[in-house]
């Protein structure tokens, strides 16, 4: 089942920010029956920011820093400061969709005080819930974000989902399930069209190109596959689907500035040409 085409609205500027990096990550932790098992690859971290009159919205906030160094992960410049420079105010921003509850995706949420909180009623669920006795599952979840969650639940300023929402026309968001139970993406209309942010139910563009699973983490392998269908089979392109941790989105999409170059870039400007350099 694909998303349903909604129109053409007013257009959003939407943003790659890349706030951290690892060198080194081991593609067995990757991808089921990987060829190269024992390969090093380099993994980023990313938040995404959407813009346009009818407001602004935050994607996904990141891991604060001692953390990260705690996990071998290179701390960049955090998202917060990217967002800054590209003049959006964390204290300002009204929605925050979280695409899932993992750590590289939930940090910093306490440093926006006056947004919702947009997550899938699902992985609510599933983050307090008790798959949490697994430590395959729960390492990749630090309850102190969850804990923040819960304490804005408290004073209504969550929204959990059930499925399909359409926060105004040109953007919403879908539930996908697979790499976790409540995984959701988000559809954005664009100048060059309807991108989806996969976030982690797309990785690296060679899953969903070779039809791959990710395998750290997994709820589950079947509802990833049908995740990868889902993303695929209302985009305009292959170049309309974003992964959330590929290095190739930096050299497929032009740098917001010199200044945030390797940091931030514009994803609704079309992709260049990739070269070897």
């Amino acid at each position: 089942m694909g998303f349903p085409r909604m129109g053409n609205p007013e257009p959003f500027e939407v943003y790659a920010i890349r706030y951290a990096t690892d060198p080194n990550w081991p593609r067995w932790k990757s991808y089921v029956h990987d060829e190269a098992p024992e390969e090093r690859v380099r993994m980023d971290f990313f938040s995404w920011l959407a813009v346009n009159r009818a407001g602004t919205f935050v994607i996904d906030t990141g891991c604060a820093e001692g953390r990260l160094r705690g996990m071998h992960i290179e701390p960049l410049r955090g998202p917060l400061a990217t967002l800054d420079a590209l003049g959006v105010r964390a204290e300002s921003v009204e929605n925050l969709i979280l695409s899932h509850l993992h750590f590289d995706h939930t940090g910093n949420t306490d440093k926006f005080p006056s947004a919702t909180i947009h997550v899938q009623e699902k992985e609510l669920a599933f983050a307090t819930g008790p798959y949490m006795r697994f430590e395959y599952f729960s390492r990749a979840y630090f309850p102190e974000d969850i804990a923040h969650v819960l304490r804005q639940e408290k004073k209504g300023k969550v929204r959990q989902h059930n499925g399909r929402f359409e926060f105004a026309p040109g953007i919403s968001l879908h539930l996908v399930g697979g790499h976790t139970m409540g995984m959701q993406v988000i559809r954005i209309f664009t100048k060059r069209g309807w991108i989806t942010l996969a976030s982690d139910a797309l990785h690296y563009y060679r899953e969903v190109e070779l039809g791959r699973p990710w395998s750290s983490n997994a709820f589950s392998v079947a509802d990833m596959l049908d995740a990868h269908d889902t993303i695929r089979s209302p985009s305009d392109s292959a170049d309309h689907i974003i992964p959330a941790h590929d290095p190739l989105v930096l050299k497929r999409y032009p740098a917001v500035s010199a200044a945030l170059n390797g940091l931030a870039v514009r994803l609704h400007e079309p992709p260049m040409p990739l070269t070897d350099a």
